[in-house]
C-alpha cells in the first residue's frame, strides 16, 4: 500500500472506496474528460470497484490528492503506474477533478511529491508521461518540475472529431529537484 505524503500544499494518501463518488464525479465533468481523454461511460459502480480494488495492486501507487486547506475533499489523483523494475522505469500520470482546482499549485505540489517518493523510494531511474498537445497548462507545469520533452506522436489522439498531438516527456533521477521536502 502507498503511504501518505504530505507537504505544505497538499497531502496524498492511497486512492481508496471513499474516493469513489469525486472520481465519478469528475468523469461527468467534460473539461476533466478533455484534459484526460477519458472515452466511455463509466457506472458509479465501476468506479467504486476501481477504487476498492486499486489499492491492492502492488503494481504501482495510485493516491488521492487533498488540499490542506480542505483535507476531506478529495480534489484529483496522481498514479505512478507501468513500473518496470528491470529498467527501474515507470509512467506517470496526474488528473484534478474540477477546475476549481486549476491554477492554484496543487497539481505542482502532488506532482513534487510524487516523484520524491518514486525516485527515492521506488528507486526509479526515469520516468515518463504523455500529455495532449492542447493542454498547456500540463505541459507548463511539467516542464517547471524538470520533466524534458522527448518526441511527439502525432495525431496519435483523435478527440471530438479532431486529431491532436501526443507530446512524450520524460525525467530522470539526476534530474529531479525537489521545492518541497514533504513534512513528517
Amino acid at each position: 500500500m502507498s503511504p501518505t505524503l504530505t507537504n505544505n500544499k497538499v497531502s496524498l494518501r492511497p486512492i481508496g472506496p471513499a474516493d469513489a463518488e469525486a472520481m465519478f464525479a469528475s468523469l461527468q465533468n467534460e473539461t476533466v474528460r478533455h484534459m484526460t481523454a477519458a472515452v466511455g461511460n463509466y457506472t458509479r459502480e465501476q468506479v467504486q470497484q476501481y477504487c476498492a480494488d486499486i489499492a491492492a495492486d502492488k503494481t504501482r501507487a495510485d493516491f488521492a490528492i487533498s488540499a490542506n486547506d480542505r483535507p476531506k475533499q478529495t480534489i484529483g489523483e496522481v498514479t505512478i503506474n507501468d513500473v518496470d523494475k528491470t529498467n527501474d522505469s515507470a509512467n506517470f500520470r496526474i488528473a484534478l477533478y474540477s477546475e476549481a482546482f486549476f491554477g492554484k499549485g496543487h497539481g505542482t505540489a502532488a506532482t513534487q511529491l510524487v516523484l520524491g517518493y518514486a525516485f527515492k523510494q521506488m528507486k526509479l531511474h526515469r520516468i515518463e508521461l504523455e500529455v495532449f498537445d492542447y493542454n498547456h497548462r500540463a505541459m507548463a507545469i511539467y516542464e517547471r518540475v524538470g520533466f524534458v520533452r522527448e518526441g511527439v506522436k502525432r495525431q496519435a489522439l483523435h478527440w471530438q472529431g479532431r486529431y491532436h498531438d501526443i507530446i512524450l516527456m520524460s525525467m530522470l533521477h539526476h534530474e529531479f529537484k525537489p521545492t518541497q521536502e514533504p513534512k513528517p
